[in-house]
């Protein structure tokens, strides 16, 4: 029988200032404008759009050189930063020229002159990146010795994936920050800098930590497999003040037992992938307070759902990435300054990894997702459409036995095993309530055979209830089978099945 990974869904509605003295007024003016900030809307779109017109205000601030650019120049985003640990923050700004030859974006820093009480151009310096719609700049210290690196991820013309890392270095002149470029990749796959939690001595500044390695992942270009891949990994080397490849292993691809997977994967087709994805996908660990992720590639619109968030992206375009993965940018219905860069592994038929990282730096997320066939899916969507349904007001988890009747029900949410006697039952469930029409708990249950063809449907009204005692919590599972119609329940059964579940504690010394 083949393992059916399956999916709830759920939708709930749901300054810092810098001061110097006087003698620097008119900077200090300047540096408290830009440092304004208010709060990012987290919850509906409705709430999104009442604040559009500030956050629209602090996009304009924040993305406003404190200096005079070239006519074309064409400002891409603007970060203030302290990269220097003075009195005040410097601007990494993200360009392009519209004319010319010169398709490339480019970084530059405008650092603050105290005595001459005047910004400027400190650094510039081209990058691989091209997609001015696809891109994320962000300030870390990845070599580990408390200095800010400058990154920028993007891709290039052909599609590949580029990285270019900066590290701050004396300046020839003598005259404000400077920087050199301390690693360029570019790669068909993916580009990934992995962090480490650093030790406490580094945290609180005493010591240096140590410097995260770059991996990248590329198809194997000796193999007509797609699903083969070499993995070249960079390592920081302080003599050469550059991250030098130091490994460089071949991995072969896994065969794929599932065909449709397997077509998946050889295709190397952008649509094929994003219809893939089509539908709503729940993440796994979310428990009662469920959240999703919604693809809608015929509408180009990407959704999130969870108790606090309510959130609508335009889904502006797709790249392709290694045989499993699909990048994705997305801009907010609301405000097109938000923007979010979505990364998708698929890890088998009904399972998918999400990443996505915003225009912040500190805005990024990864959880994993799974999904539930069709039938059970238009089931959910449906009781999502009515205000009042509660989803998992209940949390059933682990084993149910009635040990006098062989009965035996395991929850893993979503899915569930039922064996009654010899026979054996499997599917996707979803528990909820019906506010005026329901109070009760409904469990509803879609048995699928082992194609995943729904055979059968179940409903059932829940009683529960626990009971506590020194070394165990005992709970007991009551379901009472009844049909569910329009106007509430109706069809209720005098013949219940009665389940109990004995949670052994730990004792502690």
């Amino acid at each position: 029988m083949k393992k059916i990974i399956l999916f709830i869904i759920i939708i709930l509605p749901v300054f810092y200032l810098i001061s110097c003295n006087n003698k620097t007024k008119n900077a200090n003016e300047k540096i408290k404008k830009a440092k304004l900030i208010i709060p990012r809307v987290e919850n509906k779109d409705s709430e999104i759009a009442k604040k559009a017109s500030e956050d629209d205000f602090v996009n304009n601030l924040n993305r406003k050189p404190r200096i005079p650019l070239d006519s074309k120049e064409r400002v891409l985003e603007v970060l203030n930063v302290n990269l220097d640990l003075d009195l005040t923050d410097e601007q990494v700004v993200v360009a392009k020229n519209n004319g010319g030859s010169n398709r490339h974006i480019r970084l530059l820093v405008i650092d603050y002159d105290p005595i001459r009480n005047i910004y400027f151009k400190s650094w510039e310096a081209e990058t691989n990146a091209v997609n001015t719609h696809d891109f994320t700049l962000s300030i870390k210290d990845i070599v580990g010795d408390h200095n800010l690196e400058i990154i920028l991820h993007g891709t290039n013309e052909n599609g590949e994936i580029t990285l270019n890392v900066f590290r701050k270095t004396p300046s020839p002149n003598g005259l404000g920050l400077y920087f050199v470029n301390i690693c360029s990749i570019l790669s068909n796959g993916i580009i990934d800098i992995q962090e480490k939690e650093r030790s406490e001595s580094y945290q609180l500044g005493q010591k240096n930590g140590m410097s995260f390695p770059i991996v990248v992942y590329n198809h194997d270009p000796e193999s007509k497999n797609v699903m083969d891949l070499v993995k070249l990994t960079y390592y920081w080397k302080y003599p050469k003040n550059h991250y030098v490849l130091s490994s460089t292993i071949k991995i072969p691809g896994q065969k794929i037992e599932e065909k449709r997977l397997e077509k998946l994967f050889t295709s190397g087709n952008i649509k094929t992938f994003e219809d893939f994805l089509s539908g709503p996908w729940y993440y796994t660990k979310s428990g009662k307070n469920a959240e999703i992720i919604s693809f809608s590639p015929d509408k180009r619109k990407i959704s999130l759902y969870s108790k606090s968030v309510d959130e609508n992206y335009i889904w502006l375009k797709s790249y392709s990435s290694i045989y499993n993965r699909l990048r994705i940018l997305a801009e907010n219905e609301s405000i097109s300054a938000i923007k979010k860069s979505i990364s998708v592994r698929v890890r088998s038929i009904n399972e998918i990894d999400v990443s996505i990282q915003g225009t912040d730096r500190w805005d990024f997320t990864s959880k994993r997702y799974i999904r539930l066939p069709a039938e059970l899916q238009k089931k959910l969507l449906v009781l999502n459409d009515n205000p009042g349904i509660i989803l998992f007001p209940l949390h059933l988890s682990g084993v149910y036995r009635n040990a006098t009747l062989k009965q035996e029900i395991i929850f893993k949410l979503p899915h569930f095993n039922w064996i009654d006697n010899k026979k054996k039952l499997s599917g996707g469930y979803t528990v909820y309530t019906i506010n005026g029409k329901i109070p009760e708990h409904i469990l509803e249950m879609v048995i699928l055979d082992t194609d995943g063809i729904v055979k059968d449907k179940k409903a059932f009204l829940i009683n529960y209830k626990e009971e506590k005692e020194k070394e165990q919590i005992t709970r007991f599972l009551t379901l009472t089978p009844v049909t569910i119609y329009i106007g509430g329940i109706r069809d209720i059964s005098d013949k219940s099945i009665r389940l109990k579940q004995i949670e052994y504690l730990s004792k502690t010394h």
